[in-house]
C-alpha cells in the first residue's frame, strides 16, 4: 500500500480485485492515506486514478506538496495519475454508465490503483435498495483488475450513521 505499517498488517497490502473502504471522520487523514496509496503504486509503474468530489488536479497538487512529495506533477503531466472530479450521481444509470466508462477508458487492466473520495455522496440520493447496482459497479471495478479504495465519511460525522452502510456492506475490507 505505501502506508507504512499497514502492509506488515495486512500480510503485504491490499489484494488485487479489491474494493477497499477506508472510514473515518472528517481530518483523520484519509486523504493523506490515499495520496501514499497512489504514490507507491505510481512508483511500481502502475496506473492511479483519483476520482473527487471535492478537490480537482490544483488542490492534489498542493495537498502533495505540503507532504513534501514533489513527485505528484510529474505523475500528473505524464498521465500515470489521472484526476477525475465533478462527478454526481442523480440515478443509478450515471454510477452504472458515466463514472464507470471513465473508469474503464483510462484504466490499464489488472494495473491500476482507484481511489473514489468518497462514494458515499455519489450515492446519497439513491436509495438502499439500489444497493445490487452498486455491487454491481463494485463487481465491475474487479473484473478490470484494479484495487479500489473508496473513502467514505458519514454525512453527519456519526460513525454510526446508516448512511455508509452500502459501501461498507459491499467492500472486500474495511479500515
Amino acid at each position: 500500500t505505501g502506508i507504512v505499517g499497514l502492509d506488515e498488517l495486512l500480510g503485504g497490502g491490499y489484494r488485487r480485485n479489491t474494493v477497499n473502504i477506508v472510514v473515518g471522520s472528517a481530518g483523520v487523514g484519509k486523504t493523506i492515506f490515499t495520496l501514499q496509496f497512489l504514490l507507491k503504486g505510481l512508483e511500481e509503474g502502475e496506473k492511479c486514478i483519483f476520482i473527487s468530489l471535492d478537490m480537482d488536479e490544483r488542490s492534489i497538487i498542493e495537498l502533495a506538496l505540503s507532504m513534501g512529495w514533489d513527485e505528484i506533477s510529474e505523475y500528473l503531466e505524464n498521465g500515470s495519475l489521472l484526476v477525475g472530479s465533478n462527478f454526481h450521481v442523480e440515478d443509478i444509470q450515471y454510477l452504472n454508465s458515466d463514472l464507470l466508462n471513465f473508469i474503464l477508458d483510462n484504466a490499464d487492466e489488472g494495473n491500476t490503483r482507484i481511489v473514489i473520495d468518497s462514494f458515499t455522496p455519489l450515492i446519497a440520493s439513491l436509495s438502499y435498495d439500489m444497493r445490487r447496482d452498486v455491487n454491481w459497479f463494485f463487481t465491475k471495478l474487479r473484473e478490470i483488475g484494479t484495487t479500489v479504495i473508496t473513502l467514505e465519511e458519514p454525512l453527519n460525522n456519526n460513525l454510526d450513521n446508516p448512511s455508509i452502510m452500502v459501501p461498507v456492506f459491499l467492500g472486500d475490507s474495511v479500515i
